[in-house]
């Protein structure tokens, strides 16, 4: 029979995984799930080939009735390839540099796996109204996911990040409040929305349901490392020399990779770790910097001057910890790359990929080049491609505002009441 439950990353509390929880009620630590009931012998036990996109992964998902929640546009089952350009790039013919490349995804990012996942739980346990924060793409996942479940969404986004969004809401369920600030104005504001209304909080980082689907990256790219290397890629994991690199904002991706790398040598099909590879462009490096610094919390908002705004993250206050922890618990690296080399590699992109790419992946390309040295002989490194620059035109969604960052929501739900109905 299957079964779910929370589980408390710092304590390890078990919970009931009943509607939508982001935090212990004992220590307060972010939750994952644990399926206790899950005891696979082989690799194929962990997958359910029937299911469409990253449902294949279904075993190691929270939902309880798939068939009947299951909320998916095809997303994940994204390829893993060797880029040769990279490999010119770093100047390393002895590594192999591959490119996990969330590109071909319904909107073109990572994010759709995150988006699958929690609305779809959402839809199983009957969680109405959610309040999110965002820079754009994970309004864009939600929006476009919403279109097959019809919650209500308030999603707070700053203004300048407007035309990132790029889904067109045919629902009139999500509503996307400009907010004329930052990225952290837009995050209180949410934060305050489900305090003060039937709003609950999505959590971004500390959703259990985002992170579950973001797992599904790190196991696909298991599979596909035994495609591509056949018996030979048990003895490259077994032996330290694989590495993922991931342009880091929240650090959400991180902390998936390592749970579903816990997981996984749980199981028995891992001895060692995935060395995992925190990396922020050199003008917002919120969780870089400290962590170089071996700091235990950051205490003070940075004022970010990065160009690659996607990944913008200037209070990494509750992340930071656990990014810090899971990143030295795989041997793992902090690294922050130059603002003018990185914007060259966009730049540039067309001609050297056939492809506009996002500013993580030239955040994380760029990293390979630093980290060259770093990197042994017959070592494969993995960099997260972790979306791709969509079409430009007017998008026709709900948009409200944009309103003032000191708006209370009292005011904002006077100003708007079909927010709440």
């Amino acid at each position: 029979m299957r079964e779910v439950l929370y589980e408390c990353f710092e304590c390890g509390l078990l919970l009931p995984a009943l509607g939508h929880k982001i935090s212990c009620d004992d220590c307060g630590g972010i939750l994952q799930y644990h399926y206790p009931n899950l005891r696979p012998k082989k690799l194929s036990d962990l997958t359910e080939r029937d299911l469409p996109g990253l449902w294949v992964f279904q075993k190691v998902l929270p939902l309880l009735k798939p068939a009947s929640n299951m909320i998916s546009l095809e997303e994940g089952r994204t390829n893993l390839y060797e880029d040769r350009t990279i490999t010119k790039m770093v100047g390393r013919e002895d590594v192999d540099f591959l490119i996990k490349d969330e590109s071909t995804n319904p909107t073109g990012t990572i994010k759709d796996r995150s988006a699958s996942v929690a609305l779809s739980v959402y839809k199983e346990r009957d969680v109405p109204n959610i309040t999110l924060s965002s820079t754009g793409d994970t309004a864009t996942s939600y929006g476009l996911y919403n279109q097959k479940v019809y919650k209500k969404l308030a999603i707070f986004v700053p203004m300048d990040r407007e035309n990132d969004i790029n889904f067109d809401d045919e629902s009139d369920r999500t509503r996307i409040i400009l907010v004329n600030g930052r990225y952290v104005d837009a995050e209180s504001l949410s934060l305050k929305m489900a305090e003060e209304t039937p709003y609950v909080l999505d959590g971004g980082f500390s959703n259990p349901n985002q992170i579950a689907g973001l797992e599904t990256m790190a196991y696909e790219t298991y599979f596909q490392l035994f495609e591509k290397y056949g018996k030979k890629a048990r003895n490259l994991i077994d032996s330290g020399k694989v590495w993922y690199i991931h342009p880091t904002g929240s650090g959400k991706g991180l902390l998936a990779w390592y749970q579903a790398i816990e997981r996984l040598k749980d199981y028995g099909f891992l001895k060692e770790y995935i060395h995992l590879v925190c990396v922020q462009p050199e003008g917002c490096a919120s969780m870089v910097e400290p962590a170089l610094k071996n700091q235990e919390k950051v205490t003070q908002r940075i004022n970010s001057i990065t160009w690659a705004k996607t990944i913008e993250n200037e209070y990494p206050k509750q992340c930071y910890p656990y990014v810090k922890y899971v990143v030295k618990e795989t041997q793992g690296i902090f690294h922050k790359v130059g603002e003018k080399k990185s914007k060259e590699i966009y730049d540039k992109s067309d001609d050297l990929f056939e492809i506009q790419i996002m500013s993580p992946t030239a955040i994380a390309i760029q990293a390979a080049i630093d980290l060259a040295d770093k990197f042994d002989s017959d070592d494969v490194v993995i960099i997260g491609y972790t979306g791709v620059e969509r079409e430009k035109r007017h998008y026709v969604f709900q948009r409200i505002g944009p309103i003032s960052k000191d708006k209370t929501i009292s005011q904002l739900l006077d100003e708007n009441p079909q927010i709440l109905y």
